[in-house]
């Protein structure tokens, strides 16, 4: 049996291959390599799209709606967003999510325009992240959003609270 959102808690970072889960489901706490959408090669065909009418940052912040919905759909009860870290109960854990669209980094060679998410989490008073199939690390809070390709996520931060299991 499946256990996708990881409600029974037996994935975590010490039984769990790091290039098994992405910087989504570390924040997320379900430890399965997670995205807010179903096909990459979707996903770029609805960025070119998107980028027929509006400017990178502008699409950055449909995509950041569009995932923002589909995370909710994706774990129900599991996170919820928030405006702010005020908004915190005391089982929940706060995640932060942003949107990168601009010109190609170097994932996919064939494109001229890319496109990457990023997650990031806050445990005690500290921020957390993965990046690709790298073991999670303390975010550089003077850099927190530049990607180690050298691209800032240019969209606005949605934030959300991760229940703790």
């Amino acid at each position: 049996e499946t256990d996708p959102l990881n409600e029974k808690g037996t994935r975590h970072s010490q039984n769990t291959l790091t290039k098994d889960y992405n910087c989504l489901s570390y924040a997320t706490r379900t430890f399965a390599w997670t995205m807010p959408y179903d096909d990459f090669d979707e996903r770029f065909d609805d960025v070119k799209c998107l980028l027929r009418r509006y400017d990178y940052d502008e699409c950055a912040e449909i995509l950041l709606d569009i995932d923002t919905e589909a995370l909710l759909d994706m774990y129900g009860d599991k996170i919820r967003q928030i405006e702010s870290e005020d908004d915190l109960h005391d089982d929940e854990l706060l995640v932060a999510f942003r949107e990168y669209v601009g010109e190609n980094y170097g994932f996919d060679f064939d494109e001229d325009d890319d496109t990457d998410f990023h997650a990031i989490v806050k445990i005690g008073d500290t921020w957390y992240e993965k990046c690709g199939e790298n073991p999670p690390r303390k975010v550089n809070m003077d850099d927190m959003w530049r990607n180690p390709s050298g691209f800032y996520y240019n969209s606005r931060t949605a934030f959300f609270a991760v229940k703790e299991d």
